[in-house]
């Protein structure tokens, strides 16, 4: 069946078979051609024949295209009929509700970043990593997404950065790393943040790969409270035998970052109820805020492909474990407000790699720890 086919309510009548056009459906969400997407759950929805994946294929593409008024109203008068799955029910109702979240947004970046600040200013001299930071006058946030582009106006920007320090985080987006010296002017040095099971291979080596022509200033290993038995019984010191010369620093700033991340709870595989954490993104520009706010007001922050696109935020894994709704209004207040500058663009029409497909396209046949630990069930 072409596409051509579904385009009007004519051409959709009793006699088109069910399963072609979710079949259909399902090519047009990888192509991200919302308005098929929804053409397609509509007629499936006045067929009586939807069900709760293409309700939420039909919600996501509404979203996409900013028609939250229209899918909030066929989540009302669906959701309880198709049994949609109570974490995407969660993630929805809140995602929703974001724009009442302005006041409470501001003053929680506010308070993170002066809560945050005090704390560094305190333990700057024994750090091992804030003198260094705090000494960068730019600073490139790197997103993973495999569609990230940038234009030449892009490079121009970067090549002319006084002391650039890009950030890369976990698998570092291999498939862009071929390119970084188009880039990178003379000062560019790099960093790596990760949490410490994504950003090494099975073997404990760095999937990450440092320019050989520019300074690595190492990795900042995010260790959750309930990996830090493994984290200093066995990882650490792996990581640093099968990484010599790079530096592996534990991110201190951990814990009060997590502290100061609002307080929401989701309700995992198993039943039980979780506080949810910041994804690495957040946990990096919380960081970096701070160390501008307190230690070098004059540092600009870039972000090169961190959007949290509706696609992304209902797409990504452990969708319950992060506040993906509170964080996209978030960074939209951060852009509006002037504090984070953009750059890069990702494509609205290629399919968003998944970390094991990135992987293999940028030619990386290695296993991420994290999946070993899981096969292993250390995780």
């Amino acid at each position: 069946m072409k596409m051509s086919d579904l385009r009007g309510h004519l051409a959709l009548d009793d006699s088109v078979n069910v399963e072609s056009v979710v079949s259909l459906m399902r090519r047009q969400v990888d192509c991200r051609s919302h308005l098929d997407v929804i053409r397609c759950g509509r007629w499936l929805r006045k067929q009586s024949v939807a069900s709760a994946q293409t309700l939420q294929w039909e919600l996501i593409s509404l979203l996409e295209l900013g028609r939250e008024r229209k899918a909030a109203t066929i989540y009302r008068r669906w959701a309880d009929r198709l049994c949609l799955a109570p974490a995407f029910r969660s993630l929805f109702e809140r995602f929703l509700a974001r724009e009442d979240w302005v006041e409470s947004v501001e003053s929680t970046l506010t308070m993170s970043r002066q809560i945050l600040g005090a704390d560094l200013e305190k333990r700057r001299p024994e750090s091992n990593y804030l003198d260094e930071l705090s000494g960068f006058t730019n600073v490139v946030l790197i997103s993973n997404s495999s569609t990230l582009r940038f234009s030449e106006h892009d490079k121009d920007v970067m090549r002319a950065m006084e002391k650039p320090l890009f950030v890369y985080f976990n698998i570092g987006n291999p498939l862009l790393l071929a390119e970084r010296e188009s880039f990178y002017g003379s000062e560019a040095s790099e960093l790596l943040i990760g949490g410490h099971h994504h950003v090494v291979d099975a073997d404990s080596r760095l999937l990450f790969s440092p320019s050989e022509k520019h300074r690595f200033v190492g990795c900042l290993v995010r260790v959750n409270a309930r990996f830090v038995g493994l984290w200093h019984g066995q990882l650490r010191s792996l990581a640093h035998r099968n990484n010599r010369g790079i530096h592996f620093h534990e991110l201190d700033e951990l814990l009060l970052i997590d502290a100061l991340y609002p307080l929401s709870v989701f309700v995992d595989g198993s039943g039980s109820m979780q506080k949810r954490i910041p994804t690495i993104g957040w946990i990096a520009l919380t960081l970096f805020d701070a160390i501008r706010g307190s230690l070098n007001p004059s540092m600009l922050i870039w972000s090169a492909g961190f959007s949290l696109s509706t696609s992304y935020v209902f797409g990504a894994s452990g969708v319950g474990l992060h506040d993906f709704a509170f964080e996209k209004e978030a960074l939209d207040f951060r852009f509006m407000q002037g504090s984070l500058n953009r750059l890069g663009q990702l494509s609205r029409t290629e399919r968003e790699l998944s970390t094991r497909d990135h992987l293999d396209a940028a030619g990386l046949r290695h296993q991420q720890l994290s999946q070993r630990l899981r096969q292993n069930r250390l995780i």
